[in-house]
């Protein structure tokens, strides 16, 4: 029997920036096994993809979190036999997966009340809201909300978890064109959703990745980066695939904010 152990670090690249991830590597019985370990402060999906040719999953692991400091193992299971070279393997030639900072089949707690995106006292105006077809019509942003704001406005989180993104080096803004401008912090919620706070001003984060942030705190300020024609915080929740998901603010009646009206955060 042949044993042998190595770590490697796998550059994966997750919601634009990079994640930490180890790969673990055990060959045994001419065959060698395959697990991750997680190097990052926040928790990553892993998620395994059907696979046209050969699969050589583990088929133990469909969809699992790997939370900071864990592993899952083994994710494959493939024989040296079907190895063309054991001392350059690339993973992805024998299964198919994915690795992502947010449940890609999350269920979203419908009966979660978000707070208003400000401070307490504070009121802005709504300026585009669901399915509005300006932005709001595709599937990553069809259940948005737009408040607003003049640059430097503070923004506090409208739901508690730990922040898994942040960008705050743009400074530029326009049209279509600049949609991969924003900056932006993305909190990842306790139900595997996570909320996207858009267009922040440059150096305008005032979190950092593995934080862990309560309901109402803030966390950064308002801007005018990326696909933004005035000043303006665009705000919605979604699951790991990038789809947006309706969500509802702590305001009675419970319904979706209307355009052109401000809203009191109490």
């Amino acid at each position: 029997m042949r044993f042998s152990l190595f770590l490697c670090l796998i550059p994966v690249w997750c919601f634009g920036q990079q994640i930490k991830l180890k790969s673990i590597k055990k060959y045994q019985n001419d065959t060698l096994y395959v697990g991750v370990r997680n190097q990052s402060p926040i928790p990553i999906w892993y998620e395994a993809l059907k696979k046209d040719t050969v699969d050589y999953s583990s088929q133990r692991f469909d969809l699992a979190v790997i939370q900071p400091k864990d592993s899952i193992y083994p994710i494959a299971i493939i024989p040296v036999s079907a190895i063309k070279d054991t001392s350059d393997i690339s993973l992805k030639e024998y299964i198919n997966y994915r690795f992502i900072r947010a449940n890609p089949r999350a269920k979203h707690d419908d009966s979660y009340a978000y707070e208003l995106p400000y401070a307490k006292g504070k009121k802005y105006e709504v300026i585009q809201t669901h399915g509005q077809s300006f932005s709001h019509n595709t599937p990553t942003s069809r259940y948005a909300v737009d408040f607003k704001m003049p640059i430097g406005t503070p923004i506090h989180a409208i739901r508690g978890g730990i922040v898994v993104l942040v960008t705050e080096h743009n400074t530029e803004h326009g049209g279509r064109d600049f949609i991969d401008k924003s900056n932006n912090i993305f909190i990842l919620h306790s139900d595997g959703t996570y909320a996207q706070y858009a267009h922040l001003d440059y150096n305008g984060a005032d979190v950092e990745v593995g934080d862990v942030i309560q309901q109402g705190a803030y966390i950064g300020r308002s801007g005018h980066t990326g696909f933004s024609t005035r000043p303006h915080l665009h705000l919605v929740v979604k699951d790991g695939n990038g789809i947006s998901l309706p969500f509802y603010f702590n305001i009675r009646p419970k319904k979706k904010l209307k355009s052109g009206k401000k809203y009191l955060r109490k």
